[in-house]
């Protein structure tokens, strides 16, 4: 909740140094602010809220006045400056040395003045970063103590592409504030007006900047004896003033002194570090390392009170729920879902768990509405797409389910099935566009978000982002058995086909990536799902070493509230998360020969690379388990229930994890395979002929994909080929080109009879609206809606070595499932029915044309080939 630090100038007291605060470069300040936010991407940011300023001078004149920061503002050298876990210290060049340390939700500052000079703690409490409605203050001199509030919130409320939409208020912040030395002055100010003596003062500054709000505001002072030595305890509180003194006494008694509370928070720190240990490297690595670690569980932010007491999204106090540990606010959606939240959800799956039912909780108290950004309580609006869907059911798929799955599940849901009348305004657009789900029932008409009408920030970025979130909810509609929503959600996932536009990314390259964005965190890993894993691994290491580093330089961009942190952290261990939605590892190269991680559930995950180094940073083969593994990904299973991933590693680049497809004798994930070499093993090409097989229920000849194609009639009618041509071990593909004239609850395009139900086939649905190829227990589902009338090109792959079944829709890849199950008994191959129980069912009804069987996995780009 606190993050006691300063808020920089550059001669504008309407603004910042940086976003959120504090640059390097920037030394000079206007005081040390209570909150912060980590990273954000916009400036000012957000928060910053009651600046204090140690003055070693003579309050003469208004504090709002100085719309310059000429007169009460400092510099400092970082000569001076000390920042570590919970404590920051500089001595300021107006000679006052600061020492902060800090608990959750209290502080303690030592204020040393130097001999013979005024001392004075100013409090600005109206000049939060973004400005504020208002604020108060209250002094009580003989109880030594000031009191008071900023209401403010604001967040990106300057951006250009946002117009004022967010310049509105959603959280007061109040503040308690004890100190251990007698208070001989006192003073406030509202605008230009100077009250010495006073003790109240009232007044914002408004949401606006520069010459708009310069000389607005209002605040206090307390002096000291001159050179005193003044120790201060200050307490927070979004919920109530009472809540800020009880949060203080209970966090830090009188007494408490700073070496005291910094010692109990840089161990605290330590203990947070520790969930993950890693062993060689440089100092350097480890230090990148940790300080990214660091960043990374920056985030959540508390918002509850020590009582659990906590201010909502409309406006009300609330209590955290039966079994919730606390209350998380501030959620940067569209960068975390990317892999912060996978980090939390590994380390942490106790507060990942609290900090989903936070969510789902300001969501209900938002109308049902999951905003895309939250800062603190406050929906913002800020980015694109439906980030929460993404985010908790990857929480859901690593473990991280200690809150309400069912409600939140059933909330997400509706969120993407029904139109809420905020998303039909283009309020805040482009860039804060006040509804969620944009448009919904022109998405849900045209399965994509039009650019010209979405009520979005890019018709095709939302249209992306909406398919990974329909993709999320349809992994966690499967764990929850909801089988029905699952293959429509499924379905909707690959609606992102329908984009069309094109990539500018680092100066306007399409051919750049860009490793300070989010959009392109998952780039570099992408080689692993293309079958070449060492280009992943050669890429990640040279981004860990080139563009992380220790110092100020050390981020290739904002860190997007420990996003940029967290990817470094994944890279340096050598994994990363597979897909928001569910908890596959991808295989890259570890920066440490070994990393022990300990989930807080207890759960342990170790990697090994005893050998790792930047000239041997190629896996040559691995282990899992003590089993070899040649996959360049890891189940699921590896992060719910732990394992030990050991790698061999060497300087030169291996086919490890990419099996070609057509070798002999290659060690398979489903057992020995052994199989001829070859092209098609049978095809069916049609075109008016029936190539060899028995035409059964007079079937028609239809125009065809090219020439004549069969035509069935959906009862009874099939070509019975007579021949077992798919081997019972091994691989194969049976790929085929069709035509769907009348939906049925099954059709069948082709199928292996066996003995009393077809061991293979590939399927429509239209009960479920899927395409499906089935092998033995096995199916992989795509969900589809085909045009009646309209030519697609199935292919249904068997891949023993790699483990999986794979079912593609027009050349391109629509659901791979693990496939690793008993072969089944050999049949006849059978063109437009299957069997089951002993009886022929579910009818093609269609065309068919062009059916070819193969007696290997099809690479992708054959596959691709085929339907070209």
């Amino acid at each position: 909740m606190i993050s006691w630090s300063p808020t920089s100038t550059r001669g504008d007291q309407t603004s910042t140094g940086a976003a959120n605060g504090y640059q390097y470069d920037v030394t000079r300040i206007r005081g040390l602010s209570l909150t912060h936010v980590n990273g954000a991407g916009c400036n000012p940011g957000a928060a910053g809220d009651v600046p204090i300023l140690p003055f070693a001078g003579a309050v003469d004149s208004s504090p709002s006045a100085d719309s310059t920061d000429a007169k009460y503002a400092t510099n400092f050298s970082h000569a001076n400056e000390s920042a570590k876990p919970g404590r920051y210290t500089v001595t300021l060049d107006n000679g006052v040395r600061s020492d902060l340390a800090v608990t959750a939700r209290a502080g303690v500052g030592q204020f040393t003045f130097p001999a013979g000079k005024p001392a004075n703690l100013l409090f600005r409490t109206s000049n939060s970063l973004n400005g504020s409605e208002d604020a108060e203050i209250t002094i009580d001199a003989a109880g030594r103590t000031v009191r008071g509030s900023v209401l403010t919130g604001a967040f990106c409320g300057r951006r250009a592409n946002g117009g004022t939409n967010n310049r509105r208020t959603y959280y007061r912040l109040y503040f308690s504030a004890q100190f251990d030395k007698p208070v001989t002055g006192t003073g406030t100010w509202v605008n230009g007006t100077l009250q010495p003596n006073g003790t109240r003062a009232t007044g914002g500054e408004g949401y606006a900047t520069g010459a708009d709000r310069a000389g607005r505001g209002s605040g206090g002072w307390v002096s000291f004896a001159q050179g005193s030595d003044v120790r201060m305890r200050i307490g927070i509180s979004y919920v109530s003033l009472a809540g800020a003194e009880r949060n203080r006494d209970t966090e830090l008694p009188a007494g408490v002194s700073v070496p005291t509370v910094a010692a109990q928070g840089l161990e605290d720190w330590q203990r947070q570090l520790r969930a993950v240990q890693v062993g060689g490297g440089s100092t350097a690595q480890r230090t990148t390392f940790y300080t990214a670690l660091y960043h990374s569980l920056l985030q959540p932010n508390l918002v509850s009170d020590v009582d659990g007491s906590y201010f909502g999204t409309d406006l009300a106090v609330h209590q955290v729920s039966a079994g919730q540990g606390a209350q998380y606010g501030t959620f940067s959606g569209w960068d975390q879902y990317r892999a912060q939240i996978q980090l939390l959800a590994l380390l942490k799956p106790a507060v990942a768990g609290d900090y989903a039912q936070s969510m789902f909780q300001f969501a209900q108290q938002n109308r049902g509405i999951w905003d895309r950004w939250l800062h603190n309580n406050g929906a913002t609006h800020v980015m694109t797409g439906d980030p929460a869907a993404p985010t908790l059911a990857t929480f859901v798929a690593m473990g991280a389910d200690h809150f309400d799955t069912a409600g939140a599940y059933a909330s997400l849901l509706r969120q993407a099935t029904v139109q809420n009348v905020d998303a039909l305004n283009d309020g805040g657009c482009p860039g804060q566009c006040t509804g969620q789900r944009p448009a919904l029932n022109q998405y849900l008409a045209s399965h994509y978000a039009p650019q010209d009408a979405c009520h979005c920030w890019g018709g095709a970025a939302e249209t992306l982002e909406n398919s990974l979130a329909d993709f999320s909810l349809g992994m966690w509609a499967q764990r929850l058995g909801r089988t029905a929503e699952q293959a429509t959600m499924l379905e909707r996932a690959n609606w992102w086909r329908n984009t069309v536009g094109n990539w500018a990314v680092k100066g306007g390259s399409a051919l750049r990536y860009d490793p300070a964005n989010e959009p392109g965190l998952h780039t570099p890993w992408l080689y692993n799902g293309l079958g070449q894993p060492w280009k992943t691994q050669a890429t990640t290491r040279e981004i860990v070493d080139t563009v992380y580093a220790t110092g100020p330089g050390g981020l290739p961009g904002n860190d997007d509230l420990g996003t940029m942190s967290a990817w470094y952290v994944f890279a340096a261990m050598g994994v990363f998360p597979q897909v928001p939605g569910r908890a596959e590892l991808l295989v890259g190269s570890p920066l440490f020969p070994t990393v022990h991680v300990a989930r807080d559930n207890g759960v342990g995950i170790v990697i090994d690379a005893p050998a790792t180094t930047d000239a041997a940073q190629y896996v040559q083969s691995a282990t899992l388990d003590g089993v070899a593994y040649g996959r360049s990904w890891l189940p699921e299973s590896f992060v719910r229930t732990g394992g030990t991933l050991n790698l061999t590693m060497g300087t030169a680049a291996s086919t490890w994890g990419s099996p070609p497809p057509d070798q002999v004798g290659v060690a398979s994930f489903c057992g020995p395979v052994s199989r001829p070499q070859g092209t098609a093993v049978s095809t069916w090409p049609f075109d008016g002929t029936a190539g060899g097989a028995t035409l059964v229920g007079a079937p028609q000849w239809t125009a065809g994909h090219a020439g004549q194609a069969l035509l069935l009639n959906g009862s009874g009618q099939y070509a019975d080929t007579g021949r077992a041509v798919l081997p019972t071990t091994g691989n194969y593909t049976v790929a085929a080109w069709v035509r769907l004239d009348a939906a049925g609850a099954f059709r069948t395009v082709v199928s292996q009879d066996g003995a009393t139900s077809s061991a293979f086939f590939l399927q429509y649905s239209g009960a479920d609206k899927t395409f499906a190829m089935s092998f033995a227990d096995r199916r992989a589902l795509a969900p589809f809606t085909p045009v009646t009338g309209r030519w697609y090109h199935l292919a249904g792959v068997r891949d023993a070595n790699a483990g999986h079944l794979s079912l593609y829709v027009d050349g391109v890849i629509a659901r791979q499932i693990d496939a690793c199950t008993a072969d089944a008994a050999t049949g006849p191959l059978v063109i437009g029915r299957a069997r089951w129980g002993g009886a022929p069912v579910d009818y093609w009804a269609g065309a068919v044309d062009d059916v070819r069987a193969y007696d290997r996995a099809l690479t992708a780009a054959q596959v691709k080939a085929l339907a070209s």
